[in-house]
This record gives C-alpha cells, structure tokens and sequence, in this order.
C-alpha cells in the first residue's frame, strides 16, 4: 500500500537477503522461492505499473519509476510468470542515500537478454482485493489508457485520506493526478500532516461533502460493493460513507465505469442524506491548467497536442478552477489545479455524473 518505491526498498532488501541466505546455506534455504508470499509480492509492479514508467502511485509513493535491472534480472531468473515494465526507463543505480546494495547488483545481477525476453506488460485489469485497488489497462484507437482507484481506509501506511481517489493516465500524460509523496519534514509526520495539501482528502478527486473533507483513522473506510471485469467495460463500486464525518450522510456511493470500447470513464456518485446538505462539491486534481470550453465541459491540454474532455450537467454543477501550490518530494513547488463542481441542488437524493474522454 506504501507503493513502488517502498517495494524496492523493503522487499529487494528482503531479495538481496534471501539469495545470500540461499548461498551460505548451499540452497536449503530459499526465502524467495519456499514462501509463497515472497512470490505474490515480487508480482507487486505488474499491478502497480501503469504504462511506460507512470505507477498507481497512492500514498507516500513516487508518480514514475524506472526499473531496477539487477533485481528484476534475479526475480525473472526465478519465477517464470513474472513480467517486466519497459525497459526505456530505468531507475538510477546510485542509491539517493548512498547505500550500495542496490548498485552492486545492478552490476552483478543484469541479464538484459532475460529483460528484454520479459518485457511488456498485458492489457488486462486487476482487483487487489485486500488493498482494495483497481488497475486497468486498455488499448483504444491507438491510445493507451490507464486506470487506477483506490478504496481502503485512512489510517494505512504513509496514509493520505484518499479513499475513492483515481489515476487517469492516457498515452504518458497523467490527466488526472495522485500528488504522490510531498516533502518529508517534521510536521509531515506529525499532528499537521493533513493540513498538508498531498495527504489530505483536499488534494485528492474524492467528494466534499457540507465544506468536510474526509477525516483520517481506520474507521474512516470504504467497502467494496462490486467489482466487474469484462472485455469492453470495468466497473468498481465502492461505498464511502464511512470516510466522512459528516451529520444527516447517510449513503454515499462512487462508481467507476471505465468504457474499454470508446476510453471513457463515467465516475458517478449517489448520496442520500436524512437532511438537505449545505455544498456538495465533486474535485478533481490536475497539473495541467483548465479551460472553460462549451458549457457542461471543461478542457485540459498537454504541450504535446493532446487534450482530455471533462464532461458534466451545467444544469446540475457550477464549475469553480483554483490553483494551490505542492512541495514535492524534492522540495521543487508544483502548482496544482483543483477542479470543483459544485451542486447548485440541495435534494437529499442526487446523482451527479462527470466523464473523462480523450479528444481524438
């Protein structure tokens, strides 16, 4: 749940162990292959890799990745099914703490012919069950498109109150966005952490609901209504009442309809309240500036030409763009573009709809 970055961490310390474990007892012991376990983690980045080096990058955890050769290298050479991301982007050898560990096998261990055999990651989507995530990947024409929400709950580790939030990534332009990882300091880790722009529910695409944001601990968690994989069509329900400690809310439900035909994905939210609420407001996190286009859309366009079409009912949302500023991981300042759609009903039933489209 700590994501790829903490996975080569924690688990190649565990690989580089296990192999000299493996060695020093002439192969009586071999952690890797005798633990069924070690061998579902090792498959972690085929989930957790969306396409090229972009990851589902939930929690404290880096937006893109390289591969590390030498310890993808030893886990090809001993598990058949395993897979490899692209090898156009490669992580970087020297250790940003100097340790050097990770440096020796790369030198050691790298079989590119193995890599190069492994490479390529399927076009099919994946439920983590106990983490409660959804990846997809699909192929339409011609464009590469990924997915990935999360449910859970807010007391996980390096948690971020982020429960219902997605990443929408089209063709290597991450649309909408996970800020990832902000600059560790002292208030990070402390009683300031979801003041914080990247931890809290406030810089995530998840609802705010009477001007609340999600609140954080265990309690607060979703539960997975459905989950359903088909050839032209993804959908995951989850219900998020619980991660909102907000009075009258009695149902809240957030849909994920990922449309593999045409690339669109339709996220739908149904609340219930036992007394009309004050705002409901639908945000969604970009680092790439929005513009107003026909009414009911709203307009995202990369450097490279491409464009992502947001879609809702003007009739039901008024459409509000404001900017914040992160401190990434580095300490570099991003600005961030929040998009909020504001209810202008304060029905105690509503359904409200947004789609993300590519524009061809």
């Amino acid at each position: 749940m700590e994501g790829l970055g903490y996975w080569y961490y924690g688990f190649g310390y565990y690989v580089y162990f296990a192999e000299l474990l493996k060695q020093r007892t002439g192969g009586q012991v071999d952690l890797l292959l005798d633990e069924k376990k070690a061998r579902h983690i090792a498959e972690f980045p085929q989930f957790c890799f969306l396409q090229e080096n972009h990851v589902a990058n939930f929690s404290d955890c880096g937006r893109t990745s390289g591969i590390q050769t030498g310890l993808f290298s030893r886990l090809c050479q001993r598990i058949e099914q395993l897979r490899v991301p692209s090898l156009t982007h490669r992580a970087s050898s020297v250790d940003h703490c100097g340790r050097f560990a990770t440096a020796l096998r790369d030198l050691a261990w790298t079989d590119y012919g193995l890599l190069e055999k492994r490479e390529g990651l399927p076009l099919h989507s994946e439920f983590l069950q106990e983490a409660e995530w959804m990846v997809s990947r699909c192929q339409v024409g011609g464009k590469l498109i990924s997915f990935a929400a999360k449910g859970g709950h807010n007391a996980e580790p390096h948690n971020h109150n982020d429960i219902g939030h997605f990443v929408w990534v089209v063709d290597g332009v991450r649309w909408l966005e996970d800020l990832g990882a902000g600059l560790y300091t002292r208030q990070y880790f402390g009683d300031e952490r979801y003041s914080i722009l990247c931890n809290s529910s406030a810089g995530h695409s998840v609802p705010i609901i009477n001007d609340c944001f999600q609140s954080e601990g265990e309690q607060c968690r979703s539960q997975v209504v459905e989950v359903g994989i088909q050839d032209g069509r993804d959908r995951f329900l989850l219900d998020l009442r619980q991660a909102y400690d907000v009075p009258h809310l009695h149902k809240l439900e957030r849909l994920f309809d990922l449309d593999k035909q045409q690339g669109k994905l339709t996220i739908t939210d149904s609340y219930e309240f036992t007394e009309s609420p004050i705002t409901i407001t639908e945000r969604f996190i970009t680092l790439y500036p929005p513009e107003v286009g026909k009414v009911g859309e709203i307009i995202l366009s990369a450097s490279e030409g491409q464009k992502l079409r947001l879609v809702y009912e003007a009739r039901q949302l008024d459409a509000a763009i404001q900017t914040s500023e992160h401190l990434d991981h580095s300490g570099n300042a991003e600005t961030v573009y929040l998009i909020d759609l504001k209810s202008v009903d304060t029905a105690r039933q509503q359904v409200i709809s947004v789609t993300l489209e590519p524009v061809y």
